[in-house]
């Protein structure tokens, strides 16, 4: 097997941020969310069901082995905070 080239392939990524949470109610209906998440500093488990401690509310449409971790820049955080600006203070 050659491995340099499979490391052309490769993508370096700088992780900003790790971020997880817990559905907590997101509207005065109560509806949960866990769109809200809190920075950690120490090292997180990424087990095939996600990271250690974060988990979702809707378990239809989010988490499971296929759609375990979101990853998103720095761009997209700035956006919900616009957009959100109630949930992100």
């Amino acid at each position: 097997m050659n491995l340099a080239r499979y490391k052309l392939l490769m993508i370096e990524t700088k992780l900003g941020h790790l971020l997880i949470g817990t559905p907590k109610p997101f509207r005065d209906d109560g509806e949960m969310s866990a769109i809200v998440k809190q920075p950690v500093a120490e090292a997180v488990e990424l087990g095939p069901l996600g990271l250690a401690g974060n988990q979702v509310a809707d378990p239809l449409h989010h988490g499971g082995r296929d759609k375990a971790v979101h990853l998103g820049t720095s761009i997209n955080l700035s956006t919900f905070c616009v957009c959100f600006d109630s949930v992100f203070p």
